[in-house]
């Protein structure tokens, strides 16, 4: 079920952007809000997940985590990934700034997929409530409904 979502006219009310698409994802008791937007040409950016800012380039391999805000949750995540072998090419932590110590999430571009082991241990670690690997095209590749 995909919907528009309120998130869009909250990022244009406050300037951030002049065109966002938003887009609410539900199934299987479980809901999330992406927000993205286009800078220049060809450079699409997730600037919002679940009401946390960020700003994410949107192409192949993202790891997207829900965490509480806390010392070494980076780190564990980080060193996971390289005992796999698989580099971080970009990364964002996105909070609400009055959420120093509370809730966060972070989007990690990955040059190649993480594992179900994988992902398995970064939702083991104390204080991280959610683990995603998402899939798009590359950066060069075009949707396979645009193509």
């Amino acid at each position: 079920d995909w919907s528009s979502d309120v998130c869009s006219s909250d990022l244009r009310d406050q300037n951030t952007f002049n065109s966002v698409i938003s887009v609410t994802v539900r199934g299987d008791g479980v809901e999330c809000q992406a927000s993205g937007t286009l800078f220049g040409k060809g450079m699409p950016r997730l600037v919002m997940v679940d009401r946390y800012p960020t700003d994410a380039f949107m192409d192949g391999f993202l790891l997207i985590f829900t965490h509480q805000d806390i010392p070494g949750v980076i780190g564990y995540v980080g060193n996971i990934l390289a005992k796999e072998n698989v580099n971080i090419a970009q990364m964002v932590v996105g909070r609400k700034v009055e959420d120093v110590g509370g809730r966060a999430i972070g989007v990690l571009n990955l040059d190649s997929e993480a594992s179900q082991s994988a992902l398995n241990q970064v939702l083991g670690y104390p204080g991280i409530d959610s683990v995603r690997m998402v899939r798009l095209p590359a950066h060069d590749e075009l949707p396979d409904w645009l193509t």
